[in-house]
């Protein structure tokens, strides 16, 4: 496609997921298999899987209905109750669905959760074809076990990913390039551990603590299993599952705009708070509560000067206390999009 590329008179588009160029296997390279992607006439692009707001849309949510919910927003204005409830229920089912668009359009078709965890499972399944395709022969069992790892070590009340969850008496040595391959295929996503709350935030980065997303929140639903999706739409989930879930969501709307994934926790352990963003001339935390709850490490981290504002996504309404905005968890779709 590059001579139709330099001939000036097209639009030139293709996709693919380059995992046949970047992770190759290496017994199998030739001389002819090309060891890089040629620069200087195309512009990369990385797509995502569809957000919350495109999910509303295919859902037949109109663009002034989002517009008008947006108002609520601007003006730090509790939203009224019947509209509160309903999107509630939305940013649940997109918890349910994801944004992978065959599952949408598969659920949007049936107009019920019926047909979605066959589509989410088959989507699985290519995933770990993936791997075995382009990985190292000696790697693949390495890169799938960190990989269905991720939703157990999301289920516990410390998130951080440790390799001994992957196995006992697992180690960096031996899974942390299987935690890159996971990352460079765009499987999951890795949010870094910031242990001081200035800028700029990767001058304060622990490059060995660190949790894992996965890279759609319906797939890790999917792989939670029905029973755990039922209870998160009828808003009867508990335990650490359901934090891991909102914690999920909130990390893929942050990532969608281009923003690294930073979370806040002291070297010693004592103070946590899930995101770091840099925006509005400082350091903004973003605290993620599965129903609504204190926010002690929030409210400490608000009375530094270098922290204009924070924002805590709650299961509850709007409402403002000083330099801390509260909002429904759905409302992140618009302090994170592009």
């Amino acid at each position: 496609m590059k001579s139709f590329a330099l001939d000036g008179r097209y639009d030139v588009v293709a996709s693919g997921s380059l995992l046949g160029i970047k992770h190759k296997n290496k017994k199998s390279r030739t001389k002819s298999e090309p060891k890089s992607i040629p620069v200087g006439y195309e512009r990369q692009v990385v797509m995502h899987s569809m957000d919350f707001e495109e999910f509303l849309w295919a859902r037949g949510v109109t663009e002034d209905a989002i517009t008008a919910l947006k108002e609520f927003h601007d003006a730090m204005e509790p939203v009224p109750d019947a509209v509160n409830r309903r999107y509630t229920d939305l940013v649940r089912e997109y918890m349910i669905v994801g944004g992978m668009p065959a599952v949408v359009k598969a659920y949007v078709e049936a107009g019920d959760f019926g047909p979605v965890q066959d589509e989410q499972n088959k989507i699985l399944a290519s995933y770990i074809d993936d791997i075995h395709k382009y990985a190292d022969s000696t790697d693949i069992p390495k890169i799938e076990a960190c990989y269905r790892a991720i939703p157990r070590i999301l289920a516990k009340d410390n998130r951080k990913f440790k390799y001994a969850e992957v196995e006992k008496g697992g180690s960096e040595r031996k899974y942390g390039a299987s935690v890159d391959w996971l990352c460079d295929a765009a499987l999951a996503s890795k949010a870094v551990n910031v242990t001081v709350a200035e800028l700029p935030l990767n001058a304060h980065v622990l490059d060995d603590r660190f949790k894992l997303y996965l890279s759609d929140i319906g797939l890790l639903s999917a792989m939670y299993g029905a029973e755990t999706k039922r209870l998160l739409y009828s808003g009867k989930l508990v335990g650490n599952a359901k934090g891991g879930l909102y914690e999920n969501l909130v990390a893929g709307m942050i990532e969608r705009v281009g923003l690294p994934l930073f979370y806040f926790k002291t070297e010693d352990g004592s103070r946590e708070v899930e995101f770091l963003v840099e925006r509005d001339g400082g350091v903004v935390p973003v605290e993620v509560k599965s129903s609504n709850g204190a926010t002690v490490s929030l409210n400490e981290l608000l009375d530094k000067p270098g922290v204009p504002q924070g924002y805590k996504f709650v299961d509850g309404n709007v409402g403002v206390v000083g330099k801390k905005r509260t909002m429904p968890h759905y409302m992140a779709m618009f302090e994170f999009r592009a």
